[in-house]
């Protein structure tokens, strides 16, 4: 049996319960979800990287963004895109 940590009080006693492992058809389902996941944000990624980057310097300074952080920014913005947890 597979235990899996589901709570943990302020005074660190951890509670567990027994979980049945995963069978090979959630794994496979996951595994592609996290692929498509990964393919959504790196377009989403390189739009947001060429949306930003055909701004002006003043818009830019606007919005709070250094032309140099463009990639960081576009980074964060895209982060969670296609994130799925099935647990």
């Amino acid at each position: 049996m597979v235990y899996n940590k589901i709570f943990v009080p302020a005074d660190g006693a951890a509670s567990y319960v027994a979980v049945a492992p995963r069978s090979p058809a959630f794994a496979v389902i996951e595994a592609v979800t996290n692929i498509a996941g990964v393919v959504m944000r790196k377009f989403a990624f390189e739009k947001t990287v060429a949306e930003l980057a055909k701004l002006d310097d003043q818009v830019l300074k606007d919005i709070g963004v250094d032309r140099g952080h463009i990639p960081w920014v576009a980074q964060e913005a895209v982060k969670n895109i296609g994130v799925k947890r099935f647990y």
